[in-house]
């Protein structure tokens, strides 16, 4: 029986309901399943602490999820207890959302796993709905969806950012293909607001919603369709209208004073050739185009089959989209790693893209009775173009499971002390903690750490200030160049600088064989191979003598300045030269022979 629940149209059925149900099960299991398997090699040691790291960097983000919510709806600082109610740079609502469950009063672990099972459910409902408006009837979705869904499970799993974006994204393309097939009043709202979502929702993401719109407004251009061309803009400008605090905080963010160093430090480079990830990634869309070229050449049905027409314009929107987006440090003159990001949205836009046309080539006549080197041709690139999907639903899979048996149930040593301490004092202030315990501080107490420096850089912190904070946090540790080249300071950016440059070389290689010239001297951000070698130098022994000169003999006045009140050794697996005992002020308040904790008086 055809129902219309007015923006979307679905077919109702019994079948359809027992299938949904099952895949709604599945779901619950899966996004549950890494959970259960941390806690079940924990085994009797468990004592709630999710080992760091479990996903991608999980530890991050619960931490965003713990601290990062707390003043400011776009996300705050949450490394810093003095700049707690900064910014986020990187401006998503992600972070509050996904604060949702713990401050309503459930666990660390109660909300990530309440998360999980939520957002995964969403998106795998909007992903369904996805797929009955391309035209894919419901027999083929339930068997097509698993191979999409696997495709994102390790972002799907991943807490609070990811798990939430690609639901945001998926409701962006929903509403996106619905408003091509009809443009009713009701469905331009809907999709302006859709596309409003993406503003608040993740950088990356409006960038491609807006590029994939403005090759739909190139392609209404090209067929002269002038009433749905200026349709679009005022979607566009309704989106921004209802997006309009997420606008101005990005200008806030880009005009600030320390923009252009978060840029530096995040390892943004200047650059207008695109990183050669871009390029890998971007191969795989010229490819599968190539492929929905092929099929309308050799189907002549598939032309003429309305219901094909809108899928297409659809999905190859948004796949030059992403496209434009891999490519953009060509007019930006900037690339901020945006293949490692852009790379979810493409392999996600790559699954899609290839199960609906094998859904249309299979279930519709025309493709079987095409001549055997037709058919051929087809059949081969749909291969090739199943095969990053399936190397990369591979790589999903298995990354949730690949945490070491022995970290996880180390990491439930670290319960006692900080629960210890955070019953001790009420008042939030900064531990320096010695080893990996310093990683769950943050997450599992009111306190801040001063040794959790790994992402400091990504926020409103100047370049002093940074110095200073790692350089105190390794005060026990040998201070040579090679260890300071391994620390934030240096190691993200002139990595970044140096990938650069080794692929400019690589570019250049292969212009001048085809030129037959041996000329060749690639720059990154305007230096050479030599001269970035020796600015890296320079700024590692201005490092040293700033360590020897403003910081070593300064160490109490520093620890004062940054609330430093508490500090953690860790007797087993710490720095044995971690000695805080050496302080006058420093005074044993807990030991339980694994953990000392030091109060300073």
């Amino acid at each position: 029986m055809a129902k219309r629940t007015g923006f979307i149209e679905m077919i109702v059925s019994k079948r359809q309901v027992v299938g949904l149900a099952i895949l709604f099960s599945a779901t619950v299991i899966l996004a549950v399943l890494p959970f259960w398997y941390i806690v079940h090699t924990a085994g009797d040691s468990w004592q709630g602490i999710l080992p760091a790291g479990y996903v991608a960097d999980s530890d991050f983000y619960i931490l965003r999820m713990v601290k990062g919510a707390d003043n400011f709806p776009f996300g705050n600082n949450p490394f810093i207890i003095e700049q707690a109610k900064d910014s986020n740079p990187a401006l998503s609502v992600a972070d509050y959302i996904g604060s949702i469950p713990y401050k309503a009063g459930l666990s660390i672990l109660g909300s990530v796993i309440f998360n999980a099972i939520f957002w995964n459910l969403v998106f795998v409902f909007l992903l369904w709905l996805l797929l009955r408006q391309l035209g894919i009837k419901s027999n083929w979705s339930f068997y097509l969806i698993p191979v999409i869904y696997f495709n994102v499970y390790g972002s799907m799993i991943r807490p609070v950012v990811a798990e939430i974006v690609l639901p945001f994204f998926v409701f962006f393309l929903l509403m996106f293909l619905v408003w091509l097939k009809k443009f009713t009043k009701l469905n331009s709202f809907i999709f302006a607001v859709s596309i409003a979502g993406t503003l608040y929702i993740y950088p990356y993401s409006w960038q491609v919603a807006f590029a994939a719109l403005a090759f739909c407004f190139l392609w209404m251009l090209k067929n002269q369709k002038w009433s749905e061309a200026k349709l679009l803009i005022v979607i566009i400008g309704g989106s921004l209208v209802i997006g309009f605090p997420a606008v101005f905080s990005i200008y806030s963010i880009t005009t600030n004073p320390l923009f252009p160093k978060l840029l530096e430090y995040v390892g943004s480079i200047k650059t207008h050739l695109p990183s050669a990830l871009s390029f890998q990634l971007g191969r795989w869309i010229v490819i599968n185009s190539f492929l929905w070229f092929i099929a309308v050449r050799f189907v002549s049905k598939l032309k003429d089959d309305k219901n094909f027409q809108f899928p297409r314009v659809f999905i190859m929107s948004v796949g030059f989209g992403i496209l434009a987006v891999l490519m953009s440090p060509v007019i930006t003159g900037r690339d901020g790693a945006i293949g490692d990001h852009v790379g979810r949205e493409l392999f996600f836009w790559l699954s899609i893209s290839t199960t609906t046309l094998a859904y249309f080539l299979f279930s519709r006549n025309g493709f079987y009775q095409l001549k055997f080197w037709k058919k051929a041709a087809i059949f081969l690139l749909l291969v090739l173009n199943f095969m990053p999907v399936l190397k990369h639903s591979k790589r999903s899979i298995i990354q949730p499971f690949n945490a070491d048996e022995a970290r996880i149930v180390a990491a439930q040593d670290y319960a006692k002390p900080i629960e210890w301490l955070d019953k001790y004092d009420n008042s939030p202030s900064v531990v320096w903690a010695d080893g990996d315990i310093s990683n769950y501080i943050p997450t599992h107490s009111k306190f801040y750490t001063l040794g959790y420096i790994d992402a400091i850089y990504q926020y409103w912190v100047n370049k002093s200030e940074i110095q200073e904070r790692v350089l105190l946090s390794i005060y026990f540790q040998e201070i040579t160049p090679e260890a300071l080249d391994n620390t934030t300071l240096t190691g993200n950016r002139y990595m970044r600088q140096f990938t650069d440059l080794g692929w400019k070389l690589r570019v250049c290689g292969v212009l001048n064989f085809l030129r037959f010239s041996s000329k060749c001297y690639p720059k990154t951000s305007g230096l050479t191979f030599d001269e970035l070698v020796s600015q890296k130098n320079e700024e590692l022994q201005n490092l040293l003598e700033k360590n020897n000169t403003e910081v070593r003999p300064y160490i109490s006045e520093l620890l004062k300045k940054y609330n430093v009140n508490y500090a953690i050794k860790d007797l087993v697996g710490g720095n044995k030269n971690f000695n805080i005992q050496q302080f006058k002020n420093a005074e044993e308040i807990y030991n339980d022979g694994r953990f000392v904790i030091y109060g300073f008086k």
